[in-house]
């Protein structure tokens, strides 16, 4: 999240694909813990409608106060688009939704923090190809 004056706000989140949607002991043995990374897993690559509730109760939530204004922009999938309410029970809190295909020109993270990673990434790998060296990129 970003707030209007471009700073991040709250914790990353993370969902992991995971069989069965449960981390294993292995991973929860060895897995990081951070104060500003949420952490969750599925068994599917895509948003669902508990993730999104998942994220909302453990991002959102506690990244809001009590007295502030909240204007959330988020992309027209359909778990979020078919559960409404998710998002309208928060007093300050207004969704405006990205309409489809449009993402990568207006949606804030993608024309600020994504692109300027994508320019760096794409810079390097037309440096390596160019210049034929000798290294795997992946």
């Amino acid at each position: 999240m970003i707030s209007l004056s471009g700073k991040v706000v709250g914790p990353g989140f993370l969902c992991l694909k995971e069989p069965g949607g449960r981390m294993s002991d292995n991973i929860k043995a060895n897995l990081f813990e951070s104060n500003n990374v949420v952490v969750t897993c599925s068994a599917l690559d895509k948003l669902t409608t508990s993730l999104a509730e998942y994220w909302r109760d453990n991002v959102l939530v506690p990244s809001i106060t009590s007295s502030s204004l909240t204007l959330l922009i988020s992309d027209s999938w359909s778990h979020q688009r078919d559960g409404k309410d998710i998002f309208e029970k928060f007093k300050g809190c207004k969704r405006m939704e990205i309409p489809p295909k449009t993402t990568a020109k207006i949606q804030p993270v993608e024309v600020s923090f994504n692109h300027e990673y994508k320019v760096i990434t794409r810079r390097i790998y037309d440096h390596v190809i160019l210049d034929n060296i000798d290294i795997q990129m992946a």
